[in-house]
């Protein structure tokens, strides 16, 4: 017979377990990670204290800044149910310096303008289609359609270039964890760097 006690506490395996999280586990299964363009974060994940669209250090805000996806076969198959059922949220604690938060307000305040602007252009006229008469109703049909389409595309190219370049925006949410478009390449680096070693 040995001499091992089998009623002793298992040491070893005590031991080996902060081993194995420090190293992996879920500290680098929720570690930033980059995937395509986009940066993945666990909204347990510690991000660096730097912008995230600039990487400075100086003056930063930390905000809190909310994400959701909906999968796009449920929107398809359910529509605003399946919007409402199947949505992902999580919100993530994400630095600004000043300058950057100041610019992406004053870019998402140009944007609504742009916005209302463009919804007014999309719907007005189908209104007026609604309340004409029956003669003037086929023509005012066609400008109506005409301007649907030129309001929203006016919409979506003004949000691209516009706004998208200054927002953090998400692209997916699984697993409590978010992809990021909209990072700066200097801050990536920054947050999927490998920590370091202890000695």
């Amino acid at each position: 017979m040995g001499d091992e006690n089998p009623y002793a506490p298992p040491e070893a395996a005590t031991r080996a377990t902060p081993e194995r999280n420090q190293v992996g586990g879920d500290d680098r299964a929720r570690r930033p990670r980059v995937d395509g363009d986009a940066l993945v974060v666990h909204e347990s994940s510690r991000l660096p204290k730097r912008c995230i669209k600039c990487a400075t250090k100086v003056d930063l805000t930390e905000i809190a800044s909310p994400f959701e996806y909906v999968p796009p076969w449920a929107r398809f198959a359910f529509g605003a149910l399946g919007a409402l059922m199947f949505r992902r949220s999580v919100t993530l604690q994400l630095s600004f310096c000043q300058s950057c938060h100041l610019v992406l307000e004053e870019r998402r305040r140009a944007f609504r303008k742009v916005a209302l602007g463009a919804v007014a252009v999309m719907l007005v006229p189908g209104g007026l289609t609604l309340m004409a008469d029956l003669e003037l109703r086929a023509p005012l049909a066609l400008v109506s359609v005409v301007a649907f389409v030129a309001g929203l595309v006016v919409l979506v190219t003004r949000r691209k270039r516009d706004l998208d370049p200054y927002v953090v925006r998400s692209t997916m949410i699984k697993d409590q964890s978010v992809w990021l478009l909209g990072a700066c390449a200097a801050y990536v680096a920054r947050a999927t760097r490998e920590p370091k070693r202890r000695a």
